[in-house]
């Protein structure tokens, strides 16, 4: 997970620096860095995983462009399959 957050931090660096490009594929590398050990643990690691996407879909939706689907999909369906699992144990 270290990889991941110094990955992320580069890019709010860069994206500090208008480097735009740069910092949505440093963001970008920070989930798919994360997304390995995520999807074998999602509980343990959903909220840095959370984060990480919120922070490379926001900067891919503000250079007009989009997030990596083939990328965000496994990742999305495990946090939705989480958020059910959780609300039914609150049940």
């Amino acid at each position: 997970m270290g990889l991941a957050q110094a990955l992320a931090g580069l890019s709010q660096a860069l994206e500090k620096a208008d480097r735009g490009q740069e910092a949505e594929g440093a963001a970008r590398e920070s989930v798919d860095t994360l997304a390995p050990d995520f999807l074998a643990n999602p509980r343990q690691l959903a909220e840095p995983m959370r984060e990480l996407v919120g922070q490379y879909v926001a900067l891919a939706q503000r250079r007009g462009g989009h997030a990596d689907e083939t990328l965000l999909g496994p990742i999305a369906q495990a946090l939705g399959e989480l958020t059910r699992a959780e609300d039914a144990e609150d049940d």
